[in-house]
Parts: structure tokens; C-alpha cells; sequence
């Protein structure tokens, strides 16, 4: 140090975290359950959990986050189920008559299903 320089001011620790309550052995165990039964229980699981453990902050904190995430899944899969309809159009053509339908009577190719149906093999169900 250089004589006449002032000794530089002790460094203070900073404060403490606030004392935070581990979670127990069994409000860990309910909260790693909460997560894989719904593999098997889907939402039913989480909800079920989530009403037994409600007292925990922990237990009932993970439950809901399960539960919300089978919303979620729930919610995507009716929008891909309304997707794949949409896309394939209403389920309201039979074939008639399969047996003599020609090979080139695929939906996917329209023409042949323009010709088959003027032919009287393609009719609308009720």
C-alpha cells in the first residue's frame, strides 16, 4: 500500500437467503408422482393427488403444474383431431358396390371419382 492512502473498506457478506423449508422425502415423492401417473392416469392422477396433498405447498404446486399440462395435451390433441377432419372432409361417401369398382376409383384422384360417381357406384349415406 502507498503511505498516505486510506485502507480500503472491509467488504460486508451479503445477506442471507430467506430461510426456505426443504421439502420432505414424502412431499418430493408425491410431487415425482404426481408427474408419472399421468402417464398412466392422465389428468385423473394429478387431481387426485393434488386434493390428498393440498396442504403442501410443494406437492400441490407440482400436482397442478401436471394437471395443467394434461389440459394442454388435452387441448392439442382435440385441435389436431379437428385438424385431420377438416382436412379430410365429413365421412359421408360409401362405395356402393366395391366389388366391381375399378382399380382408379381412390378417392385421391378426383376425376376417377367424378366418373365413378356419375357411373352410380359412389352414393351419398343418409
Amino acid at each position: 500500500m502507498q503511505p498516505g492512502a486510506s485502507d480500503p473498506a472491509p467488504i460486508e457478506p451479503a445477506p442471507a437467503a430467506p430461510n426456505l423449508i426443504e421439502p420432505t422425502l414424502d412431499e418430493r415423492t408425491m410431487a415425482i408422482l404426481a408427474h408419472m401417473l399421468q402417464i398412466l392416469g392422465l389428468w385423473i392422477a394429478p387431481l387426485i393427488i393434488f386434493v390428498i396433498k393440498r396442504e403442501s405447498r410443494f406437492v400441490s404446486f407440482h400436482a397442478l403444474q401436471a394437471l395443467l399440462l394434461q389440459v394442454l395435451y388435452m387441448f392439442l390433441m382435440g385441435l389436431g383431431v379437428v385438424f385431420l377432419v377438416w382436412r379430410r372432409g365429413p365421412p359421408h361417401i360409401t362405395i356402393r358396390n366395391h366389388r366391381h369398382c375399378p382399380p382408379d376409383a381412390h378417392p385421391v384422384q378426383p376425376e376417377a371419382w367424378h366418373e365413378n360417381k356419375e357411373r352410380g357406384w359412389l352414393q351419398s349415406s343418409p
